[in-house]
């Protein structure tokens, strides 16, 4: 574990949740990730680049079936509670990681054997997940603390033998994903004053980009019943 932050958002966990669970908002509110992760766009725009990076990884990365992608998450669920998700994309052509620039930022984890381009998200539960990069992790957790407040967690995790300041600097392992966690407070905050103004009417959900939106409310409104 090579970093650990809390941020306190003043906002309801749902809110805090579908802002991770959607990425219609990464082009324009999140540059830097926006320019390294395909997963801001389209589907259909990005499957070349998706489908190439999936028929390199295996041979690339020396780990196999690192590419099978299991949708079991909220309304898919199997067991009450028991959301799990796994999916690899491709980073656009140029970058390897998650990073400023998407440069390598720590040793490269467990077996793997060299970049392929990739990235893998996970999610563990209802409001658990982890973004994989081939030399770090970033674990996300939300954790409510009240009707409008969040405790939004993240972990960095690296290989288990390397040290900071020889293999890795924590500043730069970071700096990603801090800054666009950032980003997000601004976003969900002013989403939570919409939210509980007396103006407020909700809208749809983009069929694509907000499909586990709609999935994570499906589930919730079972739940509560």
């Amino acid at each position: 574990m090579a970093h650990r932050q809390i941020y306190q958002v003043d906002a309801n966990w749902k809110l805090a949740l579908e802002n991770y669970l959607e990425c219609y908002h990464c082009a324009t509110s999140h540059r830097a990730y926006a320019k390294l992760h395909t997963l801001q766009d389209l589907d259909e725009r990005v499957a070349d680049l998706n489908q190439a990076m999936w028929d390199r990884s295996e041979a690339q990365t020396g780990i196999k079936g690192i590419s099978a992608e299991t949708y079991e998450s909220y309304s898919h669920e199997k067991v009450f509670g028991t959301s799990v998700y796994s999916n690899r994309y491709a980073l656009y052509e140029g970058f390897l990681t998650g990073s400023e620039g998407g440069k390598p930022v720590a040793p490269l984890m467990g077996k793997f054997k060299d970049y392929d381009g990739g990235c893998g998200d996970l999610q563990i539960g209802i409001n658990s997940f982890m973004l994989n990069y081939p030399d770090h992790c970033v674990l996300y957790r939300f954790t409510p603390k009240g009707l409008t407040a969040t405790d939004m967690e993240i972990v960095w995790f690296v290989r288990g033998d390397a040290k900071e300041g020889v293999d890795y600097d924590k500043d730069s392992l970071t700096w990603l994903w801090h800054h666009t966690t950032l980003e997000d407070e601004h976003i969900i905050l002013r989403n939570s004053e919409g939210v509980n103004s007396r103006f407020f009417e909700p809208g749809p959900y983009h069929p694509e980009f907000e499909r586990c939106c709609m999935d994570f409310v499906d589930w919730y409104l079972k739940a509560i019943r």
